[in-house]
């Protein structure tokens, strides 16, 4: 029935956890009230699929995926695996450090928000943090102020307008980040007072 962090209530993640999520049909993360994560270069938190044995090993006991090897019967993660993580207006104080999230998005049409990690209405602080292999954008800020540093968004490629980060409304500020190798690296609409310094943007399929 997915997971959700209540209002007034903080989970923390500490260095070296690792979150698999088992079904692309479970409902999402919520985080309703505060989520810090606090992982560092060498142990980072994950958020990922089942199915992804790059972190955390071979937890669903088939074998360690092989893509290149045509043998190989071991299932492996693909772009949404899961659904999403959710900060929703209610959430505060919520900051990720050193994490990666991955292998999420799964999305369907009757959903305000296609993306493997949404922002709405509140704001998170990210720092260090990996957001790839997205089933479409990898995150979404809806009228937020949420600050993003030195992260990386990558590989947020499947779907024709598939975006690293798509932003709508509010004033959030951007920095020393890299978009590599989605469907468009940064999408803004309606947020003029947006900060963006420091960025670099590199083989996007489409255009930065």
């Amino acid at each position: 029935g997915g997971f959700t962090v209540g209002e007034g209530a903080t989970l923390t993640l500490e260095a070296g956890v690792v979150i698999k999520i088992v079904s692309p049909d479970e409902l999402s993360f919520i985080i309703n009230g505060t989520l810090k994560t606090e992982g560092t270069k060498e142990e980072p938190v994950v958020i990922t699929s089942w199915y992804d044995d790059d972190y955390g090993g071979d937890m669903n006991d088939d074998g360690v995926c092989e893509p290149e090897n045509a043998s190989s019967t071991a299932a492996c993660p693909f772009p949404g695996s899961w659904k999403q993580l959710m900060f929703t207006q209610q959430s505060e104080d919520s900051s990720l450090s050193h994490t990666i999230i991955r292998y999420g998005g799964r999305w369907s049409d009757d959903m305000d928000f296609k993306a493997m990690v949404v922002v709405n209405s509140s704001d998170v602080a990210f720092e260090n943090v990996t957001i790839e292999y997205a089933s479409k954008h990898g995150l979404i800020l809806f009228n937020s102020e949420s600050v993003i540093t030195n992260s990386l968004f990558q590989e947020n490629n499947t779907g024709f307008d598939a975006t690293g980060i798509v932003i709508t409304g509010g004033a959030p500020t951007i920095v020393n980040s890299t978009f590599k190798n989605n469907r468009y690296g940064l999408y803004t609409s309606g947020a003029p007072s947006l900060v963006a310094r420091g960025n670099i943007f590199t083989d996007n399929i489409a255009e930065a």
